[in-house]
């Protein structure tokens, strides 16, 4: 039993991690406005974006190492302050995604003849967008 325990636990850490690195290497590469710094944009030979890696990592032993602190009290903060982030979240973003979602529907029931592509480049899916605006 602790053997499956322990591999739960290090696939999601292992999850959490390689997620965070790409999101934080993904934000410094975005244009025309970088959402993170452009440090965090450099990747090794084999791709590996290893600043981000690295802050990440750090990020994630230092949470770790709150529960340590004060008998797992500010873990718990920590525990409550990513579900109430994502509650608030999740709200406005499901009622925001409804009526587009709806609209989009909509509008391929009325056009036959439109198919959903996968763009190739950032001005492709602006394009695309812009000519299902009316």
């Amino acid at each position: 039993m602790n053997t499956v325990i322990l591999t739960s636990v290090l696939s999601a850490g292992n999850h959490a991690l390689y997620a965070g690195t790409r999101v934080l290497y993904g934000l410094s590469v975005t244009s025309p406005l970088r959402q993170a710094p452009r440090g965090f944009s450099w990747t090794t030979a084999r791709g590996v974006p290893l600043p981000a890696l690295l802050a990440t990592s750090s990020v994630s032993v230092l949470c770790f190492g709150t529960s340590f602190i004060g008998s797992g009290e500010l873990w718990g903060w920590l525990q409550n302050i990513v579900g109430v982030s994502n509650q608030v979240w999740f709200r406005p973003f499901s009622s925001s995604a409804h009526p587009v979602q709806c609209t989009f529907v909509d509008r391929m029931a009325l056009d036959r003849t439109c198919k959903l592509e996968v763009p190739k480049s950032l001005d492709a899916a602006r394009e695309a967008f812009e000519r299902t605006q009316v």
